[in-house]
C-alpha cells in the first residue's frame, strides 16, 4: 500500500486517487560488485500509470535498509514524465561499507549470506517520498518501510513475472 497526500483544492474534490490508478512496485535487483568489503547492488522500482492522464515524477527521496540497517539514500530532482498506460523503471545503485555499516559481527554475516547467496535471510526495505504531478495538482506519495518489506529471494521470484497488476484502485 502506498499513501497518497492530496492537498486541498478542487482538485482532491473530483476523485484524484480514483482518477491516477498509478501503483509503485518493487522491480528488482542485481548486484553489480561484491567483495569481502563493498557492495554495489541496482535497486529497481516500477512506476506503473495505468490511467489516462500523464503523470510527472517531480522529484523522489528514498532510504534502503538491508535487514533493518539503513544502507543508503537516493535523491533526484530531474522531473520525468511517464505517459499514461505506461511503465516506468526508477533504477538507483546503492553501496554499502560491510563493516562501517553494521561492525564487525553483523558483517561477516551478510558477506557470507551474499557469498553463498542466501537470499531468503537478506531483507530489502525501502521508504521515502515521491513528489508526483497529476492533472497540474502537487501529490506525495509516501512509501512506508513497513509495507515495503521483502527478502531478496522474494525480490528473485517477482522479477520472473514480467510484469505485477496494480491493485485495484479502492476508495480512500
Amino acid at each position: 500500500m502506498v499513501a497518497v497526500v492530496v492537498p486541498f483544492g478542487s482538485v482532491a474534490g473530483i476523485g484524484l486517487y480514483q482518477l491516477s490508478q498509478v501503483c509503485y512496485q518493487m522491480g528488482g535487483f542485481k548486484i553489480t560488485a561484491f567483495d569481502r568489503k563493498n557492495l554495489y547492488m541496482d535497486i529497481a522500482i516500477r512506476i506503473v500509470n495505468k490511467s489516462f492522464l500523464k503523470l510527472t515524477v517531480k522529484s523522489y527521496d528514498l532510504n534502503f535498509y538491508l535487514n533493518g540497517v539503513k544502507v543508503s539514500n537516493s535523491k533526484n530532482e530531474v522531473p520525468k514524465e511517464i505517459i499514461p498506460e505506461a511503465t516506468s523503471t526508477l533504477t538507483t545503485t546503492i553501496s554499502v561499507a560491510f563493516k562501517e555499516t553494521f561492525g564487525a559481527l553483523k558483517s561477516a554475516e551478510m558477506i557470507a549470506n551474499f557469498a553463498t547467496q542466501q537470499y531468503d535471510k537478506i531483507t530489502l526495505s525501502v521508504d521515502g517520498v515521491f513528489k508526483v504531478k497529476l492533472l497540474g495538482a502537487p501529490l506525495t506519495v509516501k512509501l512506508k518501510q513497513t509495507e515495503w518489506t521483502w527478502t531478496l529471494a522474494d525480490i528473485l521470484e517477482m522479477m520472473k513475472k514480467p510484469s505485477v497488476p496494480c491493485p485495484p484502485t479502492t476508495k480512500p
